[in-house]
């Protein structure tokens, strides 16, 4: 007998194996994995506080969810609300309020947020796994399952989805992603059942209920984010991929689609203003752009030192000179995967799906967070989907050519796998609270306003009133005309009682942000502290002029017309502020005193 023949024995039993029709519960199975990896890696994230950025504004402080059962759902659809017309986005977030928790204040509890963030991430995840097993040929078998598994736990894990899922204002993205990976599937669906039916003439009438499906929800998703616009260029781009004689079917039948996004692009360049301190000429715009695809294809491969605030402004980039050169690395990795498109077309597609992902704010043309950074991790969220299908893609090619070592190569994919789901584990630690998130920013960008603002703050409201000023000192240092660190360092100075220091700073706060009514009611309560109440009652009028839901501003205006004797109006705004907020304690303490009197 020979002595290799059990060796090849086994060999081809392990080849026939995996060459046998996969069985029904495969794909669930591979589908509660990818559940139990994204909800194990980013775990920590549950335990998170809410930032002091964007937050606050957003969620924390948003008098509509602290008090939702009082919120007038209408007003998210009449108008642009926070300078941003996402419906969608804020009546979710309205619906998660009505359960989330409450401190002893009265305060939101994150916890419901930061579940809602997760199970977001996870329906995404399994969307994508849903449409790479459209994409990844050999239909009937379990290597399909298996590539389009660990492509789409490319998706789930990778340490870049950290701030996007640990960021309960960027809960948008996150909406706003899962929509569109439902109506790209949806779409997909529909020029596959079509491309494949018998009468060419008339396309299944399932096909086209898919296709009014994915435009629909595509809708939700423009109303959601306006980033959603690039759903339509994807979609289109995964169609080719399958269908690439098809193109010019695939393209009129997008045609609906991105009639609707060319809209939600015009009415989000009116509702959401550009900073004028983004200003970049049209010959360095391509030049940042290419920039910045260079530094999240780095990111992409090297995922390590990943942060909120990366400082990577048009004025940085230009000032470091790298601009001149970077652009060469993605240019060449493009030009590479043209040249083996035929081979390989899944690499060309999975770059350009990422490229289309961002090319909205890419910088060739200026949105408001310039004014911080031209890149963001949440940016990629849905270009993610490109680097997927590359895996599942590469996986699978590699599973056929090597049919008997298919447990082998599963196997050794998810090794990285299990590295990436190891630094998101410790990058989502990162984002607990304000204090070790801002902190690591530094650590990255000495450079950070904004973490020299939070933690400033942070200090601030700890009473330690030196480090708060060092803080909002360098912000000042960095940017001179920084009309927030004005803000918060007058803040610092009236909080240690130094009224006359602080009014300084908030008059050279409010030449740059004259429409904050915090920053009014702040210069209000400074002015009473001098006794320049009429000063003081101005300002607060100024501010709830500004924001006619404000309780503070109602309480503390109530408070200083108590003082100089004007009763009447002090009961007024008292009784507001109440409305506003029933356990507002000035409010009620005034109000106490006012009947007291009365009796």
């Amino acid at each position: 007998m020979n002595p290799s023949q059990p060796r090849d024995n086994k060999r081809s039993a392990i080849s026939r194996q995996i060459t046998l029709p996969a069985q029904w519960w495969h794909g669930y199975a591979i589908a509660g994995l990818l559940i139990l990896a994204t909800a194990v890696s980013f775990w920590p994230v549950l335990n998170a506080e809410f930032l002091n950025f964007d937050d606050p504004e957003v969620v924390s402080r948003n008098i509509d969810m602290v008090q939702p059962d009082k919120a007038d759902l209408g007003r998210y659809w009449t108008g642009p609300y926070l300078q941003m017309y996402t419906p969608i986005t804020y009546v979710a977030l309205h619906r998660i309020a009505l359960f989330a928790g409450k401190t002893t204040d009265g305060q939101l509890q994150p916890g419901a947020f930061h579940v809602a963030n997760l199970l977001v991430h996870i329906i995404s995840t399994l969307w994508v796994y849903a449409i790479l097993l459209l994409l990844i040929p050999n239909e009937a078998r379990l290597s399909r399952y298996l590539a389009s598994g660990i492509g789409a736990l490319v998706f789930a894990i990778h340490p870049i989805q950290t701030e996007a899922i640990a960021w309960v204002a960027s809960f948008n993205s996150l909406l706003s992603g899962m929509l569109s990976l439902w109506a790209i599937w949806h779409f997909i669906t529909y020029a596959k059942i079509s491309f494949h039916t018998q009468k060419k003439s008339m396309p299944d009438r399932n096909a086209r209920l898919h296709w009014i499906f994915g435009l629909l929800i595509f809708a939700l998703a423009l109303l959601s984010k306006p980033s959603a616009v690039v759903v339509p260029a994807i979609a289109g781009v995964l169609a080719i991929y399958l269908f690439r004689p098809r193109w010019k079917t695939i393209c009129l039948s997008l045609l609906p689609w991105l009639a609707m996004a060319f809209a939600t692009a015009v009415i989000a360049k009116k509702s959401q203003p550009v900073s004028h301190l983004v200003s970049t000429s049209l010959a360095m715009r391509p030049l940042i752009a290419g920039d910045s695809l260079a530094f999240y294809f780095s990111k992409l491969f090297v995922p390590i030192n990943l942060t909120l605030d990366y400082g990577r402004t048009p004025k940085a980039a230009i000032a470091a000179g790298t601009i001149r050169w970077t652009w060469i690395v993605p240019t060449l990795l493009i030009i590479l995967a043209f040249a083996a498109r035929r081979k390989t077309p899944a690499l060309l597609t999975g770059i350009l799906l990422l490229i289309i992902a961002v090319l909205p704010v890419l910088g060739l043309m200026p949105f408001y967070y310039q004014v911080f950074s031209t890149v963001a991790d949440r940016y990629l969220y849905i270009g993610f989907i490109g680097p997927a299908l590359i895996v599942a893609a590469v996986l699978q090619t590699l599973i056929a050519r090597l049919p008997a070592h298919e447990k082998k190569l599963a196997s050794m994919a998810i090794i990285p796998f299990l590295m990436l789901g190891i630094l998101s584990f410790r990058q989502s630690r990162l984002w607990h609270d304000d204090t070790t998130l801002f902190n690591h920013v530094i650590a990255i960008n000495p450079k950070s306003l904004s973490a020299h603002h939070v933690l400033g703050f942070h200090a601030s409201n700890r009473n330690d009133f030196k480090s708060a000023i060092d803080h909002f000192q360098a912000a000042l240092q960095i940017n001179p005309g920084d009309g927030k660190a004005e803000f918060f360092y007058g803040s610092a100075l009236l909080r240690s009682a130094q009224p006359d220091q602080a009014i300084e700073h908030f008059q050279n706060s409010l030449k740059r942000l004259p429409d904050n009514p915090a920053l009014h009611v702040n210069t209000a309560i400074a002015y009473a502290m001098t006794n320049q109440f009429e000063k003081a009652k101005d300002h607060f009028r100024q501010a709830i002029k500004l924001q006619p839901d404000y309780p503070d501003a109602e309480a503390q205006l109530g408070n200083v017309l108590a003082q100089t004797g004007d009763f009447p109006g002090a009961f007024e705004h008292f009784q507001r502020a109440l409305e506003l907020n029933p356990n507002h304690p000035l409010a009620q303490r005034g109000l106490a005193q006012l009947q007291s009197m009365k009796n």
